[in-house]
């Protein structure tokens, strides 16, 4: 039913978006072989934008939330899969300069880590 079908997909969503939350956490593992991204973001692209690249009825249906290091104790939370999209990338740049930092302090990397730091 059409019920069950929107449950999967949100539960999927929901499955996904921890596992790149917990990875984002790991600075050994490397953002570009994650394959959770690639797997994520059209997930939640597809409440951000419809097939006919106009904004999406389904944009403002769920709820995001994500803290925030700087701005206090309360999370920010957002009925927009757009914030979502946003912060998802803004995360995994931080996440690829904070493993760049880790790879060029440890000292023991080769020069093809150097390169890609």
């Amino acid at each position: 039913s059409r019920t069950k079908l929107n449950n999967q997909i949100v539960n999927e969503l929901k499955q996904k978006r921890a596992q790149l939350v917990s990875k984002m956490g790991d600075l050994l593992s490397d953002p570009r072989t994650t394959p959770v991204i690639e797997e994520y973001l059209p997930l939640v692209r597809g409440f951000a934008q419809s097939v006919t690249d106009a904004p999406s009825p389904l944009q403002h249906l769920l709820k995001f939330r994500w803290s925030q290091s700087l701005g206090g104790r309360n999370p920010e939370v957002q009925n927009d899969a757009v914030f979502e999209i946003a912060n998802v990338c803004v995360n995994i740049g931080i996440w690829y300069m904070k493993r760049a930092a880790k790879v060029a302090s440890s000292g023991n990397y080769a020069e093809a880590e150097a390169k890609e730091v």
